[in-house]
């Protein structure tokens, strides 16, 4: 494929095709500017480009990358100018389109047959045959074919383009993808669509992980259920049906059983319908929640271990506090009548702070 910055340009539309004529006598350019000076092919005319010599037909090549046609003489400043112009064209400047018509006086110097074997033309005439029917011929064909040519280029050209942009794009989604995945892996959430029609349910790369199967298995539902954990299987079958039945969003959490480990999972799903209002396929995902009901459980267990040991040191400060209390009411009692009034407060002070600590103990239990 020709790369995207060698194309040349296209000529403008309803523009005349560009015609060089490249041949060191005056004669030959006059003669070929009447014999084509009324075509018009497919619409539009031709601009005659005239150039003396190979050099000078460099240089109007440089400046006119979209010439058709080159009738090219084969001897000029040199015996061998034109077939080495043609090699500069073909080799030199990549241009595989512009169609070389050489035309020669003297054919001994350029045998038809040596030249057309050995170097890339598109037709050779003889100067006696620049009149009539039989230039107009060549030059017809010769711009049609660069005008296919061009087209062919062209479209290799969007092909080209087109198949990069397609490969930038599936570049893209390819790391989207990936992204994707890793983002499904850190969150320990995977996804899965489920066909109803053919129970085919097709896992990601996170969902295979989680249950324990192979990347790139396709499930059923059968299959999944046999990995619910059995005291489970019951209500997570009862919660699928008034999800198909009613609609909705599914949310479920239930464990499954992964070779002797037993796994948290919690499903969230939507539903695609037909027409007709009938269930086609659920799109869901799948959360690995096991740490966090590992966490949850730890937890509970945190929490009955405190409230077995509160219970216990209230329970051990209960006693003596009890004891204090009525010591205290005992020993006040013998006293009254040998206390002053404000030895007397001390002691109500004192039998009050123990029955607030005790009702404060009663409240922990």
């Amino acid at each position: 494929l020709l790369q995207a910055d060698a194309l040349a340009p296209a000529p403008a539309a309803g523009s005349p095709w560009k015609v060089l004529v490249a041949d060191d006598e005056a004669d030959v350019h006059a003669v070929l500017r009447l014999a084509l000076q009324e075509v018009v092919i497919e619409g539009r005319g031709l601009q005659l480009l005239d150039a003396f010599s190979a050099d000078q037909a460099k240089e109007i090549l440089a400046a006119s990358p979209d010439i058709a046609l080159i009738l090219l003489d084969v001897v000029m400043e040199s015996e061998r100018a034109g077939l080495d112009l043609v090699r500069h064209i073909r080799d030199e400047l990549a241009n595989r389109t512009v169609q070389i018509v050489l035309i020669t006086g003297q054919p001994g110097y350029a045998p038809q047959r040596e030249v057309i074997s050995q170097y890339e033309i598109d037709g050779y005439r003889l100067k006696s045959e620049l009149h009539g029917n039989q230039i107009f011929s060549q030059v017809h064909t010769a711009i049609r074919t660069y005008r296919l040519m061009r087209e062919q280029e062209q479209l290799q050209h969007d092909l080209q383009l087109k198949l990069r942009q397609l490969d930038e794009a599936v570049g893209a989604l390819r790391e989207s993808q990936a992204n994707f995945i890793r983002a499904q892996s850190v969150a320990h959430v995977g996804s899965w669509n489920y066909e109803l029609a053919s129970d085919e349910m097709h896992l990601s790369a996170e969902t295979c992980r989680i249950f324990g199967l192979p990347e790139g298995t396709v499930g059923s539902s059968r299959a999944c259920l046999a990995r619910v954990c059995v005291e489970d299987r019951a209500a997570l079958e009862a919660a699928w049906q008034r999800f198909l039945l009613l609609g909705g969003s599914f949310e479920h959490e239930h464990r499954i059983l992964v070779g002797s480990a037993v796994r948290h999972v919690r499903h969230r799903a939507d539903l695609s319908f037909s027409a007709d209002g009938k269930p086609l396929r659920s799109l869901g995902t799948t959360q690995d929640i096991t740490e966090r009901k590992q966490a949850e459980a730890e937890l509970r267990r945190s929490n009955a271990e405190l409230e077995q040991f509160s219970y216990a040191i209230s329970h051990d400060l209960r006693q003596p506090l009890r004891m204090i209390a009525s010591y205290l009411q005992l020993l006040g009692t013998s006293l009254a009548g040998e206390l002053n009034d404000e030895q007397s407060s001390y002691f109500g002070f004192a039998i009050d702070g123990a029955k607030r600590l005790d009702r404060m103990l009663v409240a922990l239990l």
